[in-house]
């Protein structure tokens, strides 16, 4: 238990907090879902309502945060959302939920202008935790996440087949832990993830792509992560002349959500559909736009 609890504190203790949110029924979560193809970014997070953790989900119209809207349906700890939309304007969210000592992977699906019910994601693993969502250039949807092996977190991922998610599968495996997984989309469609690896000097960046000839991840050297961590990259501002700059983009933060750190963030055509702002912090120049 107590390994449990320092795992989760390395991912959420400086993001849990107490707030106040207005909860939606489910008839209203509907309809503040309407009209998905007419926003600017929509931001899932982690936030105390009454006494518990939900999840909950706001769209930015029109430079306006709207109402936020609770979309976990249990009394547990739900933590660490990830979400992604597809070009049908379908949207996917998937987090962590922490009960009876095991931390699990929930999702939710907005489809046909409703929403699912909270599905529990069979792992196999007694936790797993921090996951990120992406579709790829053929609309085929990609999860990555945490997962405790009995001896430490290693990155595993799977996709989605039409009817449930495959069974998971190894990125790395190693005798350390790497957490924190991300996953983006290269120039040409392809997904690479990013996480955190434990090294001789603390957490460092690691990542991998996807080599759809091989089906397998290839992982990068450390030269290759020194020079060119991908996870910066896709949040680079690009010139005119389509060379990358040094300025970070940026974007609105809802004065809603106390702690930021607890969101993941989806603006249509970052390579990164989720950006979890716990992660991308330490990139942004200039803070970052709260507003209310």
């Amino acid at each position: 238990m107590r390994k449990r609890l320092q795992t989760l504190w390395r991912y959420c203790g400086q993001c849990l907090f107490f707030g106040v949110c207005v909860i939606l029924s489910g008839q209203e979560i509907v309809a503040a879902a309407a009209g998905l193809s007419d926003y600017d970014a929509i931001s899932v997070y982690s936030q105390e309502d009454e006494s518990r953790y939900s999840i909950f989900l706001t769209i930015q119209k029109n430079g306006a945060w709207q109402t936020p809207v609770v979309l976990s349906d249990n009394d547990y700890l739900n933590i660490v959302p990830s979400l992604a939309v597809n070009d049908k304007g379908e949207i996917w969210v998937v987090w962590a939920v922490f009960h009876k000592g095991e931390t699990s992977l929930y999702m939710k699906q907005y489809s046909n202008g409703a929403w699912s019910k909270e599905e529990k994601i069979e792992t196999g693993q007694a936790s797993s935790i921090a996951p990120s969502l992406i579709f790829d250039a053929d609309n085929v949807l990609w999860l990555v996440w945490a997962g405790d092996d009995g001896q430490d977190d290693d990155i595993y991922f799977s996709r989605w087949n039409g009817a449930n998610f495959e069974p998971p599968s190894r990125i790395t495996d190693n005798e350390v832990p790497d957490v924190q997984p991300v996953l983006g989309l290269t120039d040409e469609g392809i997904p690479w993830v990013q996480w955190q690896f434990y090294g001789n000097d603390g957490y460092v960046p690691r990542y991998a792509t996807w080599n759809p000839d091989k089906s397998e991840w290839v992982i990068s050297t450390q030269e290759e992560e020194e020079n060119d961590v991908p996870l910066k990259k896709a949040m680079t501002l690009k010139s005119s002349d389509d060379k990358s700059s040094d300025q970070v983009s940026s974007f609105d933060v809802p004065g809603f959500i106390e702690k930021p750190k607890t969101a993941s963030f989806y603006i249509p055509g970052k390579q990164v559909q989720s950006i979890p702002y716990r992660m991308v912090e330490e990139y942004l120049q200039g803070g970052t736009n709260e507003t209310k």
